[in-house]
């Protein structure tokens, strides 16, 4: 995802702790979540934002580890939330199913609405309901992004070597979807990201599908 990680703070005092999780509050321009609450998390600020989708930084709050959490965006949510929801619990199924160290991974799932989170599964939904999707956090930058700096800086793309490393690394990430039944139906160089410590990963599930023996290659 790109764009800078803004640091939102968090008040910490009892009633704040005590009282429930409010609803995400929009902005004046009434298009894009600009403040989030998850119960279990700590949520610092706007990480990124798509044509569907806004990704946060946060921290769980048991286990202090970085995660990043996924909503759809305004306008989706309103225009059809039971769709929206059930768009992010696919998404999250289809993630779980699939077991690799190149695939970004998905830690949670779940609905706020009008504050108090519960199950999508459960077919609730209204229009202030806000779905979300946590996954883990790739430290690290999307290879069309580490492609950008790198002709600001350099005026030439990235080598050749390295993009055939990663374009291995994605077909592996992709047998591995494959093998449990998922069509990833969205690879480009934006969700493919690189970490020093765990290499390529693929991410960005969000219009993949299910495979069984009736659905096409192509779909």
């Amino acid at each position: 995802a790109d764009g800078d990680q803004s640091h939102e703070r968090v008040s910490s005092s009892p009633a704040a702790r005590s009282a429930p999780p409010p609803a995400p509050r929009d902005d004046n321009s009434g298009s894009t979540v600009r403040e989030l609450h998850v119960p279990g998390y700590r949520v610092w600020g706007l990480l990124g934002e798509g044509g569907m989708s806004e990704v946060w930084l946060a921290k769980h709050n048991v286990l202090s580890a970085p995660v990043v959490i996924k909503t759809l965006r305004r306008t989706l949510r309103e225009t059809d939330a039971h769709g929206a929801a059930a768009r992010i619990l696919s998404e999250a199924r289809l993630m779980a199913r699939v077991s690799s160290p190149r695939i970004v991974r998905a830690l949670d799932a779940g609905q706020l609405d009008d504050g108090v989170p519960h199950d999508p599964g459960s077919g609730r939904s209204s229009r202030a309901s806000t779905p979300y999707l946590v996954q883990e956090y790739v430290d690290g930058l999307d290879l069309a992004e580490l492609d950008r700096r790198r002709r600001a800086s350099l005026g030439v793309g990235l080598p050749l070597w390295l993009v055939c490393h990663v374009m291995r690394e994605v077909c592996m990430a992709l047998r591995s979807a494959h093998q449990a039944g998922v069509i990833h139906r969205d690879l480009k160089p934006s969700n493919v990201f690189g970490e020093p410590e765990n290499g390529i990963r693929l991410g960005d599930f969000g219009i993949a599908v299910a495979r069984n023996d009736s659905t096409p290659l192509e779909s």
